[in-house]
């Protein structure tokens, strides 16, 4: 990873835009047992985010995940997974 952090096919403009938005849906479920917050911000990200944001945060992820709230990454992996 460079100094300016990992590299996606996303602009990095947009990948931040996207991580604020994540982590804060995250921070929403916090208050959750971890179970029903999974659960919670699943249903977000698979309602209503379209599936290339899903795919450039994934990307984020992949590529070191930086910032990414550990319950938004459990998130996209599931989702990732089908």
């Amino acid at each position: 990873m460079s100094e300016a952090g990992p590299s996606v096919n996303a602009d990095p403009t947009q990948v931040a835009s996207l991580l604020r938005m994540a982590n804060q849906i995250a921070s929403n479920a916090h208050h959750k047992p971890h179970d029903a917050a999974v659960a919670m911000v699943e249903t977000h990200l698979r309602d209503f985010w379209a599936p290339s944001m899903r795919a450039h945060l994934t990307e984020w992820m992949d590529a070191g995940g930086e910032g990414l709230d550990p319950i938004a990454a459990e998130v996209l992996d599931r989702l990732r997974a089908g």
